[in-house]
């Protein structure tokens, strides 16, 4: 996979950010309003349905109404699983893949971006298929697609504290930040309040680890045990 073109579009991406706007936590309740109302620009059928379509043409907070907003949706489950990354996880687990591997892999996330559109797995492993496909456009779509769902997480906080924190509407999302900013996971995962801790090993920053709040995930998981 392209990775390397991956995270320079993802850093030109936060540096058009950075000059655009100061990162702020997300009010949930007001887009929750904005994002439920037929008549509201961040109306959410709308949005998904650019989404969808990879339109890169997305202001912040239209990326920031279409990835919080989507914990209000009927289809937000956090800690769903799904047999398909066992199935694709099989598949790269393999000492060489061949073109068939390839088209399975390309169903299976079809799959389960049906289930979860916001999955960050999914879009990763496509743009593996299509880099091996050399099908630009398709891979363009899904960075474009990735460039959404980081841009949002990122345009909520530094991280740095459990007052400044990453909000992220799923858990796996964490360590896809981490990825991203360069930073690896330093095996211990505390939660503070409603914010996991994530410790990410010695680096050149000092950094002893990131902040993300995950109180959507939080709600839901008590909604399911009353």
């Amino acid at each position: 996979m392209n990775r390397f073109l991956l995270i320079f579009l993802l850093f030109i991406s936060q540096v058009v950010f950075s000059q655009e706007m100061t990162p702020k936590k997300p009010d949930y309740k007001k887009i929750g309003k904005a994002v439920n109302s037929k008549s509201s620009k961040y109306c959410y059928p709308s949005l998904m349905k650019r989404y969808l379509k990879s339109d890169s043409t997305f202001s912040f907070n239209e990326k920031r109404h279409l990835y919080y907003g989507y914990t209000f949706q009927c289809g937000y489950n956090p800690y769903g699983f799904s047999a398909f990354n066992d199935s694709i996880q099989a598949i790269l687990n393999k000492d060489s893949l061949v073109t068939g591997d390839y088209n399975r892999i390309l169903i299976f996330t079809d799959s389960l971006l049906a289930l979860n559109p916001f999955d960050v797995k999914a879009l990763n492993n496509r743009l593996l298929v299509f880099d091996y496909l050399e099908d630009e456009n398709e891979f363009m779509k899904n960075v474009i697609k990735l460039n959404v769902i980081f841009d949002a997480i990122l345009s909520s906080g530094d991280g740095m504290t459990p007052e400044t924190a990453f909000y992220v509407i799923e858990t796996h999302h964490e360590y896809e930040v981490l990825n991203l900013l360069g930073f690896n996971f330093g095996g211990q995962q505390s939660l503070i309040g409603t914010s996991d801790y994530l410790t990410v090993r010695k680096n050149q920053y000092m950094i002893e680890g990131f902040y993300f709040d995950v109180s959507p995930c939080l709600k839901h998981l008590g909604m399911k045990f009353k």
